[in-house]
């Protein structure tokens, strides 16, 4: 009696592994907001998503997994990251597709990625300023390795073709964990372009510095090289971080073009005072002309589909932002949750969609022989928003948002002012089987 019961203990066990190894997800999102074509900042980390239908599929069998998340709406605005013709009223595109491998040795853990996927690199919030899932998913390739607090990523991506050009984007990354509460990371990317250009191993590799590569080849296979560092302090009540990017730094001082950078600067404290939850500062700024360089089409430009790939605002601008989350309320299985936002913007009138210039050129320009212009460039745009909201939560990932949006746009003296009831929601269902 006592050999069955230990034999059917091993058969539960033995399921038991089996269900956990080939356990597979399939879940459907309604998504909606009533602001979103006129908010300028993401209050929301879904923002980056279209409203409208999504299917999504996760099969994990043991090593391997395959992901596959579809949208579809009747909006050509809400699908503008990859809408094509639209079907009976339908505009609709794969969001995300693609398969990873994994493999774990001792400390080592490798994985590696293949199809169209996001890829979201730094400590920001509330944005990112080296590369965010605000653009759309990149096909491409991708190797993550790590061993004990020591992690570095490499990416392959194509890009879209802009007139006939050919673009690939290159990214690697290294990150060193200290003390468990000192992160340090480091990375550099390159962007390159030409009509006969594909996939070139130099921009491929990850043990090289590519900008190096890049000056020591000056009339071929050049690139827009950028270079990207971040340190992050976190302890269990608070943490703080900064982030850097460097696009074009002038070592000779007889050239009078412009820095272009990067600079991101945070704070999170939890339980900062009673009522309080969580209180997160956030400031980015990104000057003109950064993520971009010169070319008759902007084909070494960092956009996607006409998308940014770093800060989501582009460049020429500064953004503050704050969010207070006051203490949860729970009622039955919802949590309620009142939440302060408010961004304020400063907006250049340059940008990334903007042609790339160069007035240091002209001598009309140059002041005893040097050029400054102002940051961010005029005529301004000041972009106040703010949300108001209370958040019913009831699982990870649904929620649904009621409250108050509030702009105001004011443009040399010329304001526009909108008030307006926000409802915002996203709901999923999710449904796990076995295959």
């Amino acid at each position: 009696m006592q050999t069955i019961h230990m034999f059917k203990k091993e058969i539960l066990v033995i399921l038991l592994t089996f269900s956990i190894l080939n356990a597979h997800k399939f879940s459907i999102r309604l998504k909606d907001t009533s602001i979103p074509q006129i908010a300028h900042a993401m209050f929301k980390s879904t923002d980056n998503h279209g409203d409208g239908f999504y299917t999504f599929l996760k099969m994990s069998l043991d090593n391997f997994e395959y992901i596959n998340e579809m949208g579809m709406s009747t909006s050509a605005y809400d699908m503008r990251k990859g809408k094509g013709k639209k079907v009976k009223g339908v505009y609709g595109f794969s969001n995300q597709g693609y398969i990873t491998f994994s493999n774990q040795k001792n400390s080592l853990n490798n994985k590696f990625k293949f199809g169209r996927f996001y890829i979201n690199h730094g400590f920001g919030k509330t944005s990112k300023i080296f590369i965010s899932n605000h653009s759309r998913p990149f096909d491409g390739i991708g190797w993550n390795a790590s061993y004990k607090k020591i992690e570095g990523k490499m990416y392959g991506i194509q890009l879209d073709p802009i007139e006939n050009n050919n673009r690939y984007l290159s990214i690697h990354t290294i990150d060193f964990k200290f003390w468990d509460n000192i992160t340090l990371s480091f990375g550099e990317s390159s962007l390159y372009a030409g009509e006969n250009r594909g996939i070139e191993l130099q921009y491929f590799n990850p043990t090289l510095f590519w900008i190096p590569v890049r000056e020591n080849q000056p009339k071929t296979n050049q690139a827009n090289g950028i270079l990207y560092s971040g340190i992050k302090f976190a302890k269990e009540k608070y943490s703080i971080w900064s982030e850097f990017i460097l696009d074009d730094f002038q070592i000779d001082r007889s050239i009078q073009e412009p820095t272009t950078y990067g600079i991101l600067f945070g704070m999170e404290i939890n339980k900062p005072i009673k009522m309080v939850d969580n209180l997160l500062i956030e400031y980015s700024r990104v000057s003109n002309r950064t993520y971009q360089t010169l070319g008759e089409f902007g084909q070494e430009n960092y956009v996607h589909r006409s998308f940014p790939i770093g800060h989501y605002l582009g460049n020429d601008f500064d953004h503050s932002m704050i969010v207070i989350s006051f203490e949860k309320l729970r009622f039955s299985s919802y949590n309620i949750l009142p939440k302060f936002s408010a961004s304020l913007i400063r907006d250049g009138n340059e940008g990334i969609d903007t042609p790339w210039d160069q007035p240091w050129v002209l001598d009309e320009n140059l002041i005893e022989d040097i050029y400054r212009e102002d940051f961010p460039s005029p005529p301004l745009r000041i972009i106040f928003e703010n949300e108001t909201i209370v958040s019913i939560t009831w699982d990870d990932r649904s929620f649904l948002d009621l409250g108050i949006f509030y702009q105001n746009i004011d443009k040399e003296g010329h304001k526009s002012t909108d008030l307006r009831f926000l409802i915002r929601y996203n709901l999923v269902f999710n449904w796990n089987f076995l295959y």
